[in-house]
């Protein structure tokens, strides 16, 4: 018998408690997660918040968690290869409860900013211009983004004609 365990003397506890502890091993083996998502699996899975705590605690003690900045600087890189802008991707990661102390890298943000105008627009004149602000600004981008990704798609299509 576990350590943990044998704190419970009630068997029906005791059981809760192995079943949350396979449900995280289960979370755990598709993909890292952090505390709090974890914590609200748990909870929809109706475990009472003691053995909700008391089967994370084990997880931590056992080194199953990742830590949560790796995780967070690892979940960020991903979304950051989507073109996901640092601000959807902060509040991604608060949603998730990861710590978003990321620095913001503004040239990687006005390469995104690109790419998103590129797809929809090609090139930004006075009657579109309204609409392709709004719609970068829509994925969490700054004007300052913005801004720059219009001057390197207007440099990217001088480069095209020359």
């Amino acid at each position: 018998m576990e350590e943990s365990e044998l704190k419970y003397t009630n068997k029906a506890a005791q059981k809760d408690f192995r079943n949350a502890q396979y449900w995280i091993q289960d979370y755990l083996a598709r993909r890292p997660h952090s505390e709090k998502e974890l914590r609200d699996k748990l909870k929809k899975k109706e475990f009472s918040s003691e053995i909700t705590t008391k089967a994370i605690n084990y997880a931590k003690s056992q080194n199953w968690l990742e830590d949560p900045f790796e995780l967070a600087e690892n979940v960020y890189k991903e979304w950051d290869k989507k073109n996901k802008s640092h601000t959807w991707i902060n509040n991604y990661l608060l949603e998730k409860g990861l710590p978003t102390e990321i620095d913001k890298n503004f040239d990687r943000e006005a390469e995104k900013a690109l790419y998103h105008l590129e797809k929809r627009f090609d090139s930004i004149n006075n009657l579109n211009y309204k609409k392709a602000a709004s719609g970068i600004s829509s994925k969490g981008f700054i004007y300052e983004d913005f801004s720059k990704a219009q001057l390197l798609l207007q440099q990217k299509k001088k480069g095209e004609h020359a």
